[in-house]
């Protein structure tokens, strides 16, 4: 059982115990104007932890050089869920953001994030703080899923969120301390997961309109990251009707549509190329849904978690 601190049950404040994790991959250049995107924001940030997955020393270099303040760590190779977890394991800070490395928090960030808790009095150890990404200047707002899995939802005004821009959103370091990223997710859908988790036993999204991060999408790794998003949307959706709705028949109709309709919208995009493609991504999802299987019984640990909060 976790029990909290008398200090983590006072604390309210984002401000002054923020851990900025970064999680980056051959992106040195972008990874600076993040940083000091984060060090124009003072105080309020109490650490930044960078988690290194790079295949050469550049990145190492460029912090060693012009950024001691942040903590290195070398990353596990293995995806950006286990990337994530790493940091994760790395950071000390009360709260936790997953800033990428192509993207710039807003100085106001923080201070936008507070006032909302003070405002609607929010207990921050259950609550995911999430906020807008703003790209080509378009604020991006969280999105629901649809069926097939896809963030293509607008929520209705006043509508439980489901789902955060992961980017933008504050998390209580204690909750992820139990529910963990998916190591399995090399790329995609990671955000949606562990929130879907993080809500079925108890925790809450909360919408901060003014908390802004702005992403400059990188071409760096985008050849190495898209072949797994779709294989990580099919996995993600049928792992959350199956054992976090518990909702085993429409998990299985799901994976049988889902697979028809990956098929399908291949052909149509590229002819018959697409039939190879589509049955690569289709084994891929499976083999991550045979992966997770073999460990599903961590979900029992987390219900006495989230009784405690």
């Amino acid at each position: 059982m976790l029990e909290r601190s008398e200090k983590e049950n006072c604390n309210q404040t984002v401000a002054g115990n923020l851990g900025v994790c970064i999680c980056t991959r051959n992106r040195p250049d972008e990874l600076e104007r993040c940083l000091l995107s984060v060090l124009a924001c003072g105080k309020e940030v109490n650490e930044i932890i960078v988690s290194d997955d790079s295949t050469d020393t550049r990145t190492a270099e460029m912090i060693r050089l012009k950024f001691p303040v942040a903590k290195y760590v070398t990353g596990p190779k293995k995806g950006l869920g286990a990337n994530r977890n790493c940091a994760i394991d790395s950071a000390s800070s009360m709260y936790l953001i997953f800033l990428d490395d192509d993207s710039e928090i807003d100085p106001g960030f923080v201070a936008a994030v507070d006032e909302l808790v003070a405002k609607d009095k929010l207990n921050l150890q259950n609550t995911m703080v999430t906020g807008n990404q703003i790209e080509d200047g378009v604020s991006i707002k969280p999105h629901d899923q649809s069926f097939l899995g896809f963030q293509n939802v607008f929520y209705q005004p006043g509508e439980e969120l489901n789902t955060v821009n992961i980017m933008a959103t504050v998390f209580p370091r204690s909750m992820l301390s139990k529910v963990r990223f998916d190591d399995l997710l090399v790329y995609g859908y990671d955000e949606v997961d562990i929130c879907a988790r993080c809500r079925h036993y108890g925790a809450v999204v909360k919408y901060c309109d003014k908390a802004n991060v702005y992403h400059y999408p990188s071409v760096v790794n985008r050849d190495y990251y898209s072949p797994y998003t779709e294989s990580s949307r099919i996995y993600v959706t049928f792992k959350r009707y199956y054992m976090v709705d518990n909702k085993r028949l429409k998990s299985w109709i799901f994976l049988f549509i889902a697979m028809a309709h990956l098929l399908l919208s291949r052909i149509k995009h590229e002819g018959f190329c697409g039939i190879k493609k589509s049955f690569l991504i289709g084994v891929k999802a499976l083999g991550y849904i045979r992966e997770n299987a073999k460990s599903s019984q961590c979900y029992r640990e987390y219900k006495s978690f989230f009784k405690n909060l």
